[in-house]
């Protein structure tokens, strides 16, 4: 969780709350240690102030920590930091039918050579039954399978510095 927080009334090198702060500025440092959050930026950010803050409940979760100047007509100092993100991929391979390669002239002729009288004798199940038998073991003779592969992971990583790139460059 990051952002800025405007509590200027906290010490976060100290990890404590001036006597004269608000009562949500006295909350809020509550909440923060009842959580067990761990908060990240030890440097100024806004004068003399630590107001934007980057909290996370593991504490190795972030790193290299830096404040640079602020951007544009903003008051506030960047906050620039590193997040260590574990992310497992996983490759799903499963095979489908590749409609596209199908050999459509041989099920065409196959499909001449049916006596459709007698495929088609019985009541409406049997008649059903019976056609979509015909049609899958054409497909499966002549629609060829093909592999597809998806990887699949955690894409937590990418939406989080679009988000990042987002607030430090957009927010005043």
């Amino acid at each position: 969780m990051m952002g800025d927080f405007n509590y200027p009334d906290i010490n976060w090198l100290q990890q404590t709350v001036e006597d004269n702060a608000g009562m949500d500025c006295k909350e809020f440092f509550h909440c923060f240690n009842e959580c067990f959050l761990t908060q990240h930026v030890t440097e100024h950010t806004r004068g003399s102030a630590v107001l934007d803050l980057v909290f996370s409940r593991e504490p190795e979760l972030v790193s290299n920590v830096k404040i640079v100047e602020n951007l544009g007509t903003s008051d506030h100092n960047m906050v620039s930091f590193s997040i260590h993100h574990e992310q497992n991929n996983f490759v799903n391979t499963r095979q489908i039918r590749d409609y596209n390669k199908g050999d459509y002239q041989s099920i065409r002729e196959e499909l001449k050579q049916i006596d459709w009288h007698v495929c088609m004798s019985g009541n409406t199940t049997e008649c059903w039954n019976n056609l979509k038998k015909v049609l899958l073991d054409l497909e499966d003779r002549y629609i060829p399978l093909k592999k597809i592969r998806k990887v699949k992971g955690n894409k937590v990583n990418s939406k989080y510095k679009m988000g990042l790139k987002i607030f430090f460059c957009l927010c005043p």
